[in-house]
């Protein structure tokens, strides 16, 4: 668009109360609505919770759940390109979860937490713009090393937060893949069993008889073959044709697949007709410089992490980290409206989502309850992930807490920090999208609200 704003940031500020930015929130697209990945990832949590538990290890069974959420992630994507990613996914998850227990195992100061866990943000932000990942964003690698700071008292418990989460992570990858492997193991065993019946066909002299026999009736057939030939042959010139006019209509056999990095190169360019289909490698796309966009993404992330914590500090709330968390979730959008649609959405659910907090932690749910209620949580809210981020943060939010509870402990007042902390990271979120309001951020807003 080309038309002029003499004051941006006013136009943008106006763009809060502007009606378009409620209903966005508000809105619920059940047309994207699926449930095989959403029972895939609940099946990756439930059952790391459900092992670790069984051995006694309940707060090492709740980042190992943290690693599973990898599942969640490259939800669209064609297997092959998913796997790279997925791994890319699940390194960064185990890198920033050992980052927040070497924080905590060296009684680091808030100062440095946040820090440290604001400049993640940031990189993590960069990571999932570079590779191009759909899913949770940003705010899982945050929460992910929150939760590990809380927990680790010494460097043992570094190296156990760090199995635990590569644990989680393979669970979840396995999980994500597990169609592409079920079809694989079919075809593996369909070809064993191929191999076996031909085996017993060669041993068994009966069917010697019915090969000779089968072999007289193909001889009685054979002129029939061979005028069918005929047929053939004095149609085949039409067939020709025929191909020739579907190549430029853009010839499907032109699918080229990538090597290990996933990338799939795409097909072969027709006419007008053809779609062009390219999916980079996980190599190319972490090597090419960033675009200017992300970086600038990732700078507010960090900036507005920084200061949400420091401003829950000042306050004297009790998790100035969950602040910086609130900060990161608002402004995974890379436009201005967008992080105000998620600001909105996250604030709203937050409120709601700690009210169900208050009242399961009040429960005398016990551990085993606490993991029945992580697993169907996390599964409402994949469900719900496609059609209103509001409704899913307040599905999150207890989740969140109740994982957090089934680590450190948590007592149900928590849920009064946890809206707090949010408020503050949604509002510093906004101000600095706001301050750093760019030209393709004013572009966003008159797109978002025309008509």
């Amino acid at each position: 668009m080309d038309i002029h704003i003499p004051r941006p940031r006013w136009f943008a500020a106006r763009n809060l109360a502007h009606p378009s930015a409620l209903a966005d929130t508000l809105r619920v697209d059940l047309s994207k609505a699926s449930l095989g990945v959403p029972l895939r990832v609940g099946a990756a949590v439930g059952v790391v919770l459900v092992v670790g538990g069984l051995l006694g290890q309940f707060s090492l069974a709740g980042f190992a759940a943290l690693g599973a959420l990898v599942s969640a992630f490259c939800r669209p994507d064609p297997y092959r390109v998913r796997f790279g990613r997925l791994v890319v996914m699940g390194v960064g998850l185990v890198v920033s979860l050992v980052c927040g227990a070497v924080l905590g195992a060296m009684s680091a100061s808030i100062w440095t937490e946040i820090a440290v866990l604001s400049l993640l943000g940031g990189v993590a932000s960069l990571l999932i713009g570079a590779l191009h990942v759909t899913g949770p964003g940003a705010v899982v690698f945050v929460f992910g090393a929150t939760g590990s700071v809380g927990f680790a008292q010494d460097f043992g418990d570094v190296g156990r937060v760090a199995v635990a989460t590569v644990i989680g992570v393979v669970c979840g990858v396995a999980a994500s893949m597990s169609p592409w492997i079920v079809g694989v193991v079919r075809r593996g065993l369909g070809v064993v069993a191929s191999w076996l019946s031909a085996r017993r066909t060669l041993r068994d002299p009966r069917s010697s008889v019915a090969s000779a026999s089968g072999i007289k009736m193909i001889g009685r057939s054979s002129g029939a073959s061979a005028s069918g030939i005929k047929k053939v042959g004095r149609s085949s010139g039409a067939s020709e044709s025929g191909i020739k006019k579907v190549g430029p209509e853009g010839d499907v056999s032109g699918v080229k697949e990538g090597g290990p990095g996933g990338a799939v190169s795409g097909v072969k360019e027709g006419g007008p007709a053809a779609t062009q289909v390219a999916y980079e490698s996980v190599w190319t796309c972490l090597t090419r410089r960033p675009h200017a966009d992300q970086v600038h993404t990732a700078l507010r992330i960090v900036v507005a992490s920084g200061i949400s914590g420091a401003v829950a500090v000042a306050i004297g709330l009790s998790h100035p980290l969950w602040a910086s968390m609130g900060a990161v979730a608002a402004m995974q959008g890379i436009r201005y409206h967008r992080t105000v649609q998620r600001g909105i959405a996250r604030l709203v659910g937050n409120v709601v989502g700690g009210v169900i907090a208050a009242a399961l932690l009040a429960l005398p749910l016990g551990q085993w309850g606490a993991i029945v209620a992580i697993i169907v949580l996390q599964i409402i809210a994949e469900i719900c992930a496609p059609w209103n981020y509001a409704i899913t943060s307040a599905v999150v939010t207890p989740m969140a807490l109740m994982m957090t509870a089934l680590s450190v402990g948590l007592d149900p007042s928590i849920a009064v920090d946890r809206v707090l902390d949010t408020l503050i990271g949604v509002v510093i979120g906004i101000v600095i999208a706001l301050l750093t309001v760019t030209r393709p951020d004013i572009d966003g807003i008159l797109e978002s609200t025309a008509g």
